[in-house]
């Protein structure tokens, strides 16, 4: 997508605290680390969810999603969540990783010189250039 703003809307949910609507969520996040094999596992347990985020050891992110699991190298686990959620719709080639830019910015390096820089928006909406 050149030149244009994509915002991605998709229920977010912690299933950390038992959020009602799990069945019903885009993307589910934990606060307490958890392996990646749980994160994983959460994903086939939720078929309508696209993407399990969960802290890893070591200040890291797992990514559960319907194409593999992704490390990603920034925090918190629901923007991490989140971004990679918007790249899976945009139907960008697999991600290689997450960078944290600035403090409401990650940017997202795939396998290509594709690339996506997410940033929030005055309203609370993620937006993509």
């Amino acid at each position: 997508m050149s030149g244009g703003v994509l915002v991605d809307e998709h229920l977010r949910l912690a299933v950390d605290h038992g959020s009602p609507g799990l069945h019903w969520a885009d993307v589910l996040t934990a606060t307490e680390p958890r392996p990646a094999a749980e994160a994983a596992l959460t994903l086939r347990r939720h078929p309508g969810c696209r993407v399990v985020a969960v802290p890893a050891p070591g200040g890291a992110v797992w990514a559960a999603t319907p194409v593999g699991l992704i490390t990603v190298t920034a925090q918190p686990a629901w923007q991490a969540g989140s971004l990679v959620h918007t790249w899976l719709v945009l139907g960008r080639p697999a991600l290689l990783s997450v960078v944290l830019a600035e403090r409401q910015s990650l940017t997202l390096r795939a396998e290509s010189s594709t690339s996506l820089s997410v940033s929030r928006s005055t309203s609370g909406a993620r937006t993509a250039r």
